[in-house]
């Protein structure tokens, strides 16, 4: 591997270069078409090195490895200044420090010196015992069972078009062209309907913080910096099973409920919290909710005109509940880019379509993925599809299974990995000022203001 090639020239002396140049041209084929002999010379910077191993092409098990490997080596050759680097680096493998902790206690000196013995160099890495393999699985194994030390990568410039499902953008359109939305969307919140949702929320639940919930407040500080959502919403508690929701338009408030806190992994509770920030940064929320209340403003407008007017609602609230369900596509695909794990996000939908609790340590991600298969095969004739569709016509979401299947389909044609590695990318151009941060769109130092969305570029 190539990254734990370029780690071990970084961490190592000068004086160690040569035994690694030696060992990785005896063994060439084994790093593949990225090694060159050009990291060997004498001009290359430790920067060089840091930036040579690529973070988004390797799993969060091989960026553990890198780092254990570093560290062994590190604390073994205890030489002035290697601590630095081993920090540098967990910073660059998207590490948390907890790590370095943990590793400190699970390699004390007396262990690294029995794994190693008396005469370390940098061959007792390169070709390492069957006991020091094993004894560095174990350490990953278990350092890995926490997610929360396998940070998330940060999208800095993130705009929802990057995301948003084709379905989505066009029955939004749709609903767009309705000349008496907008009039109603209006009238709908002069009712004071979103003053009296907080109130609601703040008399009869839990407000997470740093002092209730600190381990759901910090998710959701962190899920916000991935998407790069600048206004943090409030997150409530709400006793309950598996379930979520986002209400509140000017001040949008996420409600998750107490099963999600105890039922759902770190990374599935991340992608359930992504998926309702999604709806945020989208602007979904707003229509959620006329959605959701179109059947009473309908029955007040029926009363008026001889029920005329329900007649008419009927049509908007059908159209409102399809762009809902298609809105869902949209946030699932946010809720992956936070958890940014893809087993956790289709484990969530499984246990979100009834798993029950018992069988969570034996999930099979695989055969729900071909269950989705199976379901999209049932458009081979028109009656299947009449079925279908008048079996969700009244639903605000979508089957689970074909959310599973979207989001899988998204990820296989490789749109996930392209916006995560642009923004890996993209990020340093966007903190040296050469990105606007509202929409993403290249801007040049003279610009006062972004030719795409208008925002002040003296703030991006």
């Amino acid at each position: 591997m190539i990254a734990l090639l370029y780690s071990l020239l970084y961490i190592c002396p000068n004086t160690d270069k040569a035994v690694v140049r030696k060992f990785s041209d005896a063994h060439r084929e084994y790093f593949g078409d990225d090694y060159c002999d050009e990291i060997f010379g004498e001009s290359v910077s430790d920067e060089r090195l840091v930036n040579g191993i690529d973070t988004h092409s390797i799993s969060a098990n091989q960026r553990l490895l890198i780092l254990t490997y570093s560290l062994l080596y590190a604390r073994s050759c205890d030489q002035k200044g290697m601590s630095k680097k081993t920090d540098k680096l967990c910073e660059h493998l998207y590490l948390d420090k907890t790590v370095l902790e943990l590793f400190d206690k699970s390699f004390p000196p007396t262990v690294i010196q029995s794994l190693l013995g008396d005469n370390v160099d940098i061959g007792s890495f390169l070709y390492p015992s069957d006991i020091l393999t094993d004894s560095i699985n174990r350490f990953i194994q278990r350092v890995a069972q926490n997610s929360s030390i396998i940070k998330k990568r940060k999208l800095l410039g993130l705009i929802s078009k990057e995301y948003e499902h084709d379905y989505d953008r066009m029955a939004l359109e749709k609903l767009s062209h309705m000349p008496a939305l907008e009039k109603v969307v209006k009238k709908f919140w002069e009712w004071g309907l979103e003053k009296f949702i907080r109130i609601q929320y703040t008399g009869s639940n839990i407000k997470v913080n740093a002092k209730y919930y600190p381990e759901l407040h910090s998710m959701l500080m962190e899920a916000c910096a991935v998407l790069d959502i600048k206004k943090v919403p409030d997150l409530y508690v709400e006793m309950g099973f598996l379930n979520a929701w986002t209400t509140g338009v000017n001040d949008p408030i996420i409600v998750i409920s107490s099963g999600c806190v105890s039922l759902l992994t770190y990374d599935e509770l991340m992608f359930i919290i992504g998926h309702e920030l999604g709806h945020i940064k989208s602007q979904h929320v707003l229509y959620q909710e006329l959605a959701r209340a179109m059947p009473y403003i309908a029955s007040v407008i029926g009363n008026l005109t001889l029920g005329i007017g329900q007649l008419l609602g009927s049509g908007l609230e059908l159209a409102l509940l399809d762009w809902m369900r298609k809105a869902e596509f949209s946030s699932d695909r946010a809720g992956l880019l936070v958890c940014q794990n893809v087993d956790a996000a289709v484990s969530t939908m499984m246990k979100l379509a009834g798993l029950p609790p018992r069988y969570y340590s034996t999930l099979d991600t695989d055969s729900f993925l071909k269950q989705a298969d199976e379901f999209e095969g049932y458009d081979l004739n028109e009656m299947d599809k009449i079925v279908k569709f008048l079996s969700v016509v009244g639903n605000t979401h979508p089957w689970t299974v074909m959310r599973a299947k979207e989001l899988n389909k998204w990820i296989k044609q490789g749109k996930y990995d392209a916006i995560i590695k642009e923004h890996n990318a993209r990020s340093h151009w966007i903190t040296s000022g050469k990105f606007c941060t509202s929409c993403g769109a290249e801007i040049s130092k003279p610009q006062k203001f972004c030719t795409e969305c208008g925002a002040d570029c003296a703030k991006s």
